[in-house]
């Protein structure tokens, strides 16, 4: 290679050392084409070729999780997982499937990072995006349910999940005395100082043996 011509949208001069050819894009999250004209020689004549620069979009990746919450809880916050190979793509997230059986609020904190590219630094915007999820009170027994969110570049989408695994503790039962004279009979509430765990109302069920 002895010269090289170009044409570029912005991007670093093209450079040729050792028969290749250094180029450095511009600094931006979009795509785009660039084209460069190279002569080359034998020593005796010349001829000349366009390459065509093709500047693609690194997919954007988003995360999978599982969230095991007890039935009836709080509202629980829960950090959406995501990246981008392109240093200063901002990435944005909608909700694509939201919960049936719960309720959700998606909160997002704007920050600023600093980005070096070839020595120079960059201001670049952050977004962090978390899920906030309260169950839906009173449902009886456990369930599951899944929450797709979408990851925008400002290009191209990627998909996450998060599975919500709803699960329901047992009634604790406290061991009763009971106190009562002799030959009368007595009335006692034994669920009074029972509780569960999960806020559920406690029912007597029964009971299972006498001694």
């Amino acid at each position: 290679i002895i010269d090289i011509l170009y044409v570029t949208t912005g991007g670093a001069a093209p450079t040729a050392y050792n028969k290749k050819v250094h180029y450095t894009p511009i600094f931006s999250s979009k795509v785009y084409d660039d084209t460069f004209v190279y002569s080359i020689t034998d020593g005796f004549l010349q001829a000349q070729a366009t390459a065509l620069l093709q500047i693609v979009n690194a997919l954007p990746v988003a995360g999978s999780l599982t969230i095991p919450l007890k039935k009836n809880s709080n509202e629980t916050f829960i950090y959406l997982p995501m990246s981008d190979p392109d240093a200063v793509d901002v990435l944005t997230v909608t909700i694509s499937t939201p919960p049936q059986k719960g309720s959700f609020r998606l909160m997002n904190t704007a920050t600023t990072a600093k980005v070096t590219i070839d020595g120079d630094e960059y201001p670049v915007p952050r977004n962090n995006y978390t899920l906030a999820y309260k169950p839906l009170s009173g449902l009886n027994g456990v369930y599951s349910e899944a929450i797709n969110y979408l990851v925008f570049d400002g290009t191209d989408f990627a998909t996450g999940t998060v599975t919500i695994v709803i699960s329901n503790d047992p009634p604790l039962a406290v061991a009763d005395v009971i106190t009562c004279s002799k030959n009368l009979q007595a009335t006692y509430d034994v669920v009074a100082n029972d509780n569960d765990p999960n806020g559920d109302d406690i029912k007597f069920a029964g009971i299972i043996g006498s001694t």
